[in-house]
């Protein structure tokens, strides 16, 4: 993989974490409670009393600072993981109208992982 895109893609999913992972925390995107459907607001609330979402905005920041800083990326990469699969399965199966950033979300991720893989070859030796 071409260096450039390796740090390209770093720098814009890092960007995306900060504003998203902030936002579940601080509210500052307008959002239209009305258009949204009762089971992805069902999802969302059981997520919010349980502090889950406040965990996983806290692991997109973390994850943001390591992208930026290329630090723990590689870590970051694999936990941040399970959040875009989930982020995907989400906007495909609950609320379609974030769909394509999550399409975006998760193919930044698997470049990141795909960048990071001398990384991950300790890990994965049989």
């Amino acid at each position: 993989m071409p260096p450039i895109l390796f740090k390209v893609t770093r720098v814009l999913l890092a960007i995306i974490l900060l504003i998203f992972g902030s936002n579940k925390m601080l509210h500052f995107l307008p959002m239209n409670i009305e258009a949204i459907p009762t089971a992805a607001l069902d999802f969302t609330s059981s997520l919010k009393n349980t502090y889950a979402l406040y965990l996983i905005s806290i692991l997109e920041i973390l994850a943001a600072i390591a992208f930026l800083t290329n630090r723990y990326g590689a870590l970051m990469a694999l936990i941040l993981m399970s959040i875009s699969i989930n982020a995907f399965l989400y906007h495909l199966f609950l609320l379609p109208q974030g769909l394509a950033l999550s399409i975006v979300f998760l193919v930044f991720n698997i470049v990141i992982l795909i960048g990071y893989k001398e990384r991950y070859t300790e890990l994965l030796k049989a």
